[in-house]
């Protein structure tokens, strides 16, 4: 099955507020406090985020218990697997 992307501006019924924050034209900037551009932000914003160590070693086993179950590859263990450790 072939994908294709839509624009939001073509998507009927999409409100001018939504259209204008994608655009991030300067009259909503003031609204929000991040551009709709994620990798502009996103390493700043994860530097802020921290968990205690209890609090990651339980996703850390909830993570390992859904995968398990789903038969996760090598590849995703790998990625997992320092997941636990604080940071």
């Amino acid at each position: 099955m072939k994908s294709q992307c839509l624009p939001f501006q073509h998507i009927p019924h999409s409100t001018r507020l939504f259209l204008d924050y994608l655009s991030y034209t300067p009259s909503v900037r003031g609204l929000y406090p991040r551009s709709p551009i994620f990798s502009e932000w996103v390493k700043e914003e994860s530097q802020r985020v921290v968990y205690d160590a209890a609090r990651r070693s339980q996703v850390s086993q909830i993570l390992e218990r859904q995968n398990r179950a789903s038969g996760a590859s090598r590849r995703r263990w790998r990625i997992l697997s320092g997941f636990g450790e604080a940071h």
